[in-house]
């Protein structure tokens, strides 16, 4: 074989090479486009009214779940990446069960390519028990005119608005808040005709609005890490609060704060004086709650050194006041009155209650 052919074939073979590097070059971006689905259901002559469960899980983009403005049981519209996600659509007629998004493998295996955007309507007056797990979404929940029997949100790193811009047309067990590093915002809490709401914050801030209709005492568990989570309540609504803060802050609205408060136990693991292995233990447990304490006490001589420039400056105004005639009294108003009771724990963030919604 000459020369001039052996370098002849080596061309032919690097140009075959890259002609076959662009062809799945070409067929990978096909593979990855937008692509879009969409699915719905009618509504029955005879339409059932029992209660349809949806899971719904989503990761990167943005989300919207909204009322169905067509006789349809749900409509799902979902723009995705081909190749990043597997979109899921399954109606279950047996247990009534509605799963829709993305596949759960998809869900953990997301990045910034991923995302997509989608949108689902729901029927208004068929109960609905919501599960719904969101990544890193924009997700905005616009739950005027369904029927909202129970509802579970748990959210990554996202942007989520939660609306009851109207009164929920039945009673909601409970509403679960789960949320990591996000911020959550939601308004008309008190429409959505819940007794119990319970929230576990990581490090974003979840802002509660319980403006709407008060149609009883609502008890909110609230947990929060290192994070803010904030209850706006309108002036009438009385509030009781029982939460602990370990290393955290909660503040009920009423003027008492609690802050920084740590418990140790220092029994002896074994009743008798014998100095048995077991003891051992109580080393590392003393050091752990002597650690505690220290940063404990450390925070509330900062707190106090604040509250004392506060306590300044409100004796400041005070004086400016006394020259100024009394306001009269709030009259009490005549109807029922209700209480938001709080529960729950702050280990480095806070719990704020702020009287600061239109009665």
């Amino acid at each position: 074989m000459t020369s001039a052919h052996r370098y002849s074939t080596a061309r032919l073979r690097r140009a075959a090479t890259l002609v076959a590097g662009c062809v799945t070059l070409a067929a990978t971006a096909r593979a990855q486009e937008m692509r879009s689905l969409h699915v719905s259901r009618g509504m029955p002559a005879t339409p059932d009214t029992s209660a349809l469960s949806v899971d719904l899980t989503y990761g990167v983009g943005s989300l919207t779940l909204q009322r169905a403005t067509t006789p349809v049981l749900y409509a799902m519209t979902l723009d995705y990446r081909g190749g990043r996600v597997t979109p899921v659509a399954d109606y279950r007629a047996a247990t009534r069960t509605l799963v829709v998004g993305i596949r759960n493998s998809s869900y953990d295996h997301l990045d910034a390519d991923s995302g997509g955007d989608m949108t689902l309507a729901l029927a208004p007056r068929i109960p609905l028990d919501l599960h719904l797990k969101v990544g890193a979404a924009t997700t905005k929940l616009q739950l005027s005119g369904l029927a909202v029997r129970h509802m579970t949100l748990e959210t990554g790193a996202t942007t989520t608005t939660l609306r009851f811009d109207s009164v929920n047309s039945i009673h909601m067990d409970d509403l679960q808040l789960r949320a990591g590093a996000a911020e959550l915002t939601a308004t008309g809490l008190a429409n959505a005709r819940t007794s119990h709401v319970g929230v576990a914050g990581g490090a974003g801030v979840i802002d509660l609005s319980f403006d709407g209709q008060w149609t009883s005492d609502i008890y909110v568990n609230a947990k929060v890490a290192f994070g803010k989570v904030i209850l706006r309540v309108p002036p009438g609504v009385t509030v009781i609060s029982t939460g602990r803060a370990i290393l955290g802050e909660i503040d009920d609205g009423n003027g008492d704060r609690h802050s920084a408060s740590t418990h140790a136990d220092s029994s002896d693991d074994d009743s008798d004086s014998m100095n048995d292995d077991s003891d051992s233990s109580d080393v590392d447990t003393d050091s752990l709650a002597a650690a505690l304490k220290s940063v404990a006490a450390a925070v509330k001589i900062t707190r106090a050194h604040a509250k004392t420039v506060d306590s300044l400056g409100r004796a400041t105004g005070h004086a400016a006041q006394r020259a100024a005639p009394a306001s009269p009294a709030p009259q009490a108003t005549d109807g029922p009155h209700y209480t938001l009771h709080v529960s729950g724990s702050a280990t480095l963030g806070s719990i704020e209650v702020v009287h600061s919604l239109k009665p």
